[in-house]
């Protein structure tokens, strides 16, 4: 049976804050291995809000906290703002440190670290899914991001630091996205299915998406940035330094999956670009892309590493 909160929920309608609070080693639906077939059943390891609640969290921290979905937090369909707090090793498969599915969301002077998005090797229901989120999932909703420190997360499919999808209106302001890894795509943020964030005066340094070693052929897409499956990502004033990936060592553009293909659009308006090679493939060779099927791209960049070039 789904479960939501696991140290505290808001519902519907509520309107509740939460000053200096500590949400630390909650879990939401913990089930003996082999006991139920669907792996999202637990959400909100600290806290869930849903349906129309509001929240505001301030100065609290979100520490060890585990879930199915949104480790430290799940919020949904709600009115939730995130300020000057601390979401820390939590553990989820999906938004290890917080999920918002619809809803609007603020999240502002906040550290997110050292949160991980992995499978549950106890659970065989986990085989089924893809690990997505290390830090936070955004998924069909309104978010403001500005001014936090996102950093150490790990995933072991897309999105190290921030996983987005949906039809959205999110803004990345002002953030330092670095040392987070994804083993499929997008090291600091992955970008899908019809999301079209805007990332402005952000930093990405030190995020790296190498593969998964099993299937090396399609994985390990965008160092600091993957956008794919129709989503149109902006990236405007941001600096992206020393990133990885197998291919795009900073930015990816595509899907990634051959016979899969879904349009998916990247612009970086200016921006600084520079990885430490090796030089990538694609058809935009000054910026360090790497493009799959499907994809349109704008760029005006400067570009200080290596130039790359184009197979």
């Amino acid at each position: 049976m789904p479960s939501y909160g696991g140290g505290a929920y808001c519902a519907a309608d509520t309107m509740v804050t939460f000053t200096k609070c500590l949400f630390q080693n909650n879990t939401s639906s913990v089930t003996p291995a082999g006991q139920r077939l669907d792996p999202y059943i637990g959400f909100g390891g600290g806290v869930a809000a849903e349906r129309t609640a509001g929240v505001l969290f301030v100065d609290c921290n979100f520490v060890d906290n585990v879930a199915d979905t949104g480790g430290g937090a799940y919020l949904a369909d709600s009115n939730a703002a995130v300020i000057d707090s601390r979401l820390w090793s939590n553990t989820a498969l999906r938004g290890a440190g917080a999920t918002v599915v619809g809803g609007a969301v603020h999240i502002a002077g906040c550290e997110i670290k050292n949160n991980e998005a992995i499978l549950d090797a106890a659970d065989a229901s986990d085989d089924i899914a893809l690990p997505i989120g290390g830090g936070l999932m955004l998924s069909s909703a309104t978010a403001h991001i500005q001014d936090c420190n996102i950093a150490g997360n790990t995933c072991f499919g897309s999105g190290g630091g921030i996983y987005l999808r949906g039809e959205n209106s999110t803004a990345i302001i002002n953030c330092l996205i670095r040392d987070n890894l994804a083993l499929r795509d997008g090291g600091g943020i992955s970008s899908n299915w019809f999301a079209t964030p805007t990332i402005r005066n952000c930093t990405f340094y030190g995020n790296a998406s190498p593969g998964v070693p099993t299937d090396p052929n399609h994985t390990g897409f965008g160092g600091a940035v993957f956008s794919g499956y129709h989503s149109d990502c902006k990236i405007l004033d941001t600096i992206l330094w020393q990133n990885f990936a197998r291919q795009g060592t900073e930015l990816a553009v595509g899907t990634g999956f051959e016979l899969d293909p879904h349009n998916a659009a990247g612009s970086t308006l200016p921006s600084a670009i520079s990885g430490p090679g090796p030089t990538i493939s694609g058809s935009i060779p000054a910026a360090r892309f790497a493009s799959a099927k499907g994809f349109s791209a704008r760029t005006r960049c400067s570009s200080a590493g290596r130039s790359a070039t184009s197979s």
